[in-house]
């Protein structure tokens, strides 16, 4: 008969690894969330969705502890930002054209034309009675699938 081997766990150290904002789980969950926000910048570079850079700039990661369960939160708190990941009018979530509530012509002014971005001294005043709206760029979720492959 083989001797007996005693294990003994150190259930500090044990916790520490699993769930302390040190430990190797919060490292690899805070490398995944970095890697995300770095594709996710990138897609919406490569889309042609940056003008001044405001959005791709508030695209963050941080670590959040949720019920005692750390979790690594990707994202942004630019309000416009849904839009842009979602897509408006016809395709958006709505799936319908765009038009004014309370005018007659709606009143914009564009930032691209023929897939180029145009200069702010030569943008001009377009008014129109609907707009298609504008194709869903989903850079969080397509990150996130790019990163977790």
């Amino acid at each position: 008969m083989p001797p007996r081997v005693r294990q003994v766990l150190d259930q500090a150290a044990l916790y520490a690894l699993l769930q302390g904002p040190r430990g190797a789980t919060a490292k690899a969950l805070l490398a995944r969330g970095l890697a995300v926000e770095g594709v996710a910048k990138e897609r919406l570079t490569s889309a042609g969705r940056v003008d001044q850079g405001t959005l791709r700039a508030s695209i963050h990661t941080h670590m959040v502890r949720l019920g005692g369960i750390l979790i690594c939160e990707v994202g942004t708190d630019v309000e416009y930002a849904i839009y842009v990941h979602e897509g408006t009018g016809l395709y958006g979530p709505r799936h319908a054209l765009i038009y004014p509530k309370r005018a007659r012509v709606l009143v914009f002014t564009p930032r691209k034309s023929g897939g180029q971005f145009i200069k702010r001294a030569d943008r001009t005043t377009v008014f129109v009675k609907f707009t298609r709206g504008m194709p869903p760029t989903p850079f969080l979720r397509d990150a996130l699938r790019i990163v977790l492959r």
